[in-house]
């Protein structure tokens, strides 16, 4: 019985032995496996991200483009009413030096109250009408 009990004993052990191997074996593979679609999924998580930054910087760059013609095109406007202001101040220094005297004996030509009413009503104009509505300059034509 010794005998038996030891033959089959080394059996027993050598099956025990080969399905712990065989176990081993499959749990390394599962978790080889398992780390592979890990890596995989946290890759495409990753590549996700990326697309969507891509995505916002690009709009971003449209949106600075946008903003840079705007104020291109707001700066025009200001140099443009710039220019109009020193223009229409000029011609009323002009005029006022002109009439310097008159205006010291309270009197005032025709001329010049078309001209001060004028550009009253050009501020005016510009007071309201903000940048996007082009404002007359001094000679009337609104340019």
């Amino acid at each position: 019985m010794n005998l038996l009990l030891k033959r089959y004993l080394g059996r027993l052990l050598g099956v025990g032995l080969l399905l712990l191997i065989a176990w081993f074996a499959v749990n390394y593979i599962d978790q080889a496996g398992f780390d592979r679609g890990y890596a995989a999924a946290e890759k495409n998580c990753q590549q996700a991200d990326i697309d969507r930054l891509v995505i916002t910087l690009k709009s971003a760059a449209e949106q600075t483009e946008v903003a840079q013609a705007e104020n291109l095109r707001l700066s025009s406007i200001i140099n443009q009413q710039m220019a109009n202001n020193a223009s229409t101040t000029e011609e009323l220094r002009d005029a006022l030096t002109a009439t310097a005297a008159d205006r010291a004996a309270c009197r005032f030509n025709a001329d010049i109250m078309r001209q001060l009413k004028q550009a009253r009503d050009r501020a005016a104009k510009a007071a309201t009408g903000g940048f996007t509505d082009p404002v007359p300059d001094s000679s009337g034509t609104g340019k």
